[in-house]
C-alpha cells in the first residue's frame, strides 16, 4: 500500500517473525537522490501509524523549509516550474521580467513568511513615488498576488499578506502614452508616404487594418493571397527577455500564436494596403523556392524586422510627413476610430481588431459611440420630420 510519499511492506527476519517497514521520502541531495527513512513496525496497526506521524513531520518539515525561502527563490520556481505549463512562453518571458523589475528589487530578499499587508503597501507607494503608471503598478500587483497566492497553496505561508491590497485606481488627472487617433486627413497623409519597404508595409498595415505591431512583425509571405486580397492573422513575432541563472538578462524574437482566438482571423486588404503588398511581392516571389515562409516585413536575406527598428522607422516617417508624434500603436487606434466615423458598424470593428467581445470594442472606444449619438437623433428626427401634419 502507498499515500503520497510514504508506503509500507512487510519484511520476513531471520528468525521467520514477519515485520512492517515503513518507508518516507523526507529530501533530496542536491544531486536529486531521494532521501529515504524506514522504520520497523511490529504489526500493521502500529505501521499505519507510523506512516501517518513520519508523513506529518516531513510535510511540516517541508513547509518550514518553504516558509524561510527568499521570495526570489519561490517566486521564479513558480514562474518557471509552474506557470510555464500554462501559458505561452513570451508570457513567462513577460512574468520573469516584470517580477524582476517592479517586485525583486524591493521585496525579493524578504522571507516569505516575513511580508506583511504593509510591506506591500509600501512597495506599492514606492512604484508610485517612482513614477509607474497606475497600470504597471496594478500589473505588478497582480502578480505579486499571483505568487503570493501559490506560496498559500505550497504550504508555505498560512495566508496571502496581498489579499486586503486592492488595485489602484486611475487618477483623472494622470497623463498617458495614448496619443489622439489621426484625423482623416492626418491619416490620408501618413498613407500618402508609405513605401513599400518593410516600414513603409508596417506603417500601411497598421493605419488600414489597425493590426497589432507583433501581428504585423509575424506576418509571413504565406499568410497573404493577393489573388483574394485577404490577410490571414495566424501568428505574432515579439521581443522578450529571458534571464539566466546567474539573473543576465537576454533578448532576443519570440514567434507565438496570437493574443487571443479571437485574434486569429482573415481579413480582406483595402485597395491601397493591396497595392503596396503586390509590389513588395515581387521582391520575394521571382525566382525564389521558399517565398511563403519568408517573413513580410523582413530584408532579402530572410531576417525579420525587430520591434525597435520598427519603432525607429516609425519616428522617421512622421518626421518625413512633417506630422505630429503618436506611438505606432495609435494607429490601430486610428484605423478603429476613423472606420467607426465613417459608418462601419461596431461588431464589424470588433472582429477586424481581433477582440473577444464587442463589449471590450465598445469600452475602448465608448466616446467615439457616444459621438455617433448626434448621428441617431437626426436620423429619427428624419423619421418625424417626415409625418404628415395632423
Amino acid at each position: 500500500m502507498a499515500r503520497q510519499q510514504g508506503s509500507i511492506y512487510t519484511h520476513k527476519l531471520k528468525s521467520g517473525r514477519k515485520v512492517w517497514k515503513v518507508e518516507v521520502e523526507v529530501g533530496k541531495k542536491p544531486d536529486g537522490t531521494r532521501i529515504r527513512k524506514r522504520v520497523t513496525s511490529h504489526s500493521l496497526q502500529e505501521a499505519r501509524k507510523t506512516l501517518r506521524d513520519l508523513l506529518d513531520r516531513a510535510e511540516s518539515g517541508g513547509q518550514a523549509a518553504q516558509a524561510k525561502q527568499r521570495l526570489d527563490v519561490f517566486a521564479l520556481w513558480w514562474i518557471r516550474e509552474v506557470k510555464a505549463w500554462t501559458v505561452k512562453a513570451s508570457t513567462v518571458a513577460d512574468y520573469e521580467h516584470r517580477y524582476r523589475k517592479h517586485i525583486s528589487p524591493v521585496l525579493g530578499s524578504r522571507r516569505i513568511e516575513s511580508i506583511t499587508s504593509r510591506d506591500i503597501f509600501s512597495w506599492r507607494a514606492s512604484l508610485k513615488k517612482s513614477g509607474y503608471s497606475t497600470p504597471t503598478i496594478n500589473g505588478a500587483l497582480q502578480l505579486l498576488k499571483a505568487v503570493l497566492s501559490a506560496a498559500v497553496d505550497e504550504g508555505a505561508i498560512q495566508a496571502s499578506p496581498a489579499a486586503r491590497v486592492s488595485k489602484l485606481k486611475k487618477p483623472s488627472a494622470e497623463q498617458t502614452q495614448v496619443k489622439e487617433p489621426l484625423t482623416p486627413e492626418e491619416a490620408r497623409k501618413l498613407a500618402s508616404v508609405c513605401s513599400d519597404d518593410a516600414v513603409g508595409i508596417c506603417v500601411a498595415l497598421g493605419l488600414y487594418l489597425g493590426l497589432r505591431k507583433g501581428e504585423i512583425l509575424g506576418l509571413q509571405w504565406r499568410d497573404v493571397d493577393l489573388a483574394k486580397r485577404e490577410v490571414s492573422i495566424v501568428r505574432t513575432l515579439r521581443e522578450v527577455t529571458t534571464y539566466d541563472d546567474l539573473g543576465k538578462g537576454h533578448t532576443s524574437l519570440i514567434e507565438s500564436t496570437p493574443k487571443t482566438r479571437s485574434s486569429q482571423r482573415r481579413l480582406v486588404l483595402p485597395e491601397g494596403l493591396w497595392r503596396l503588398l503586390n509590389m513588395r511581392s515581387l521582391d520575394f516571389v521571382l525566382g525564389r523556392s521558399d517565398w511563403q515562409k519568408k517573413w513580410v516585413v523582413g530584408d532579402l536575406l530572410g531576417n525579420p524586422l525587430t520591434p525597435g527598428a520598427l519603432s525607429k522607422g516609425f519616428r522617421t516617417t512622421l518626421e518625413f510627413a512633417g506630422m505630429r508624434h503618436v506611438r505606432f500603436h495609435d494607429l490601430r487606434h486610428t484605423a478603429a476610430v476613423l472606420s467607426v466615423g465613417a459608418g462601419a458598424r461596431l461588431e464589424a470593428v470588433s472582429q477586424s481588431l481581433g477582440h473577444s467581445r464587442v463589449d471590450t470594442t465598445k469600452s475602448i472606444y465608448a466616446r467615439t459611440v457616444n459621438e455617433l449619438s448626434g448621428e441617431f437623433a437626426r436620423s429619427i428626427s428624419k423619421v418625424f420630420d417626415a409625418m404628415p401634419d395632423a
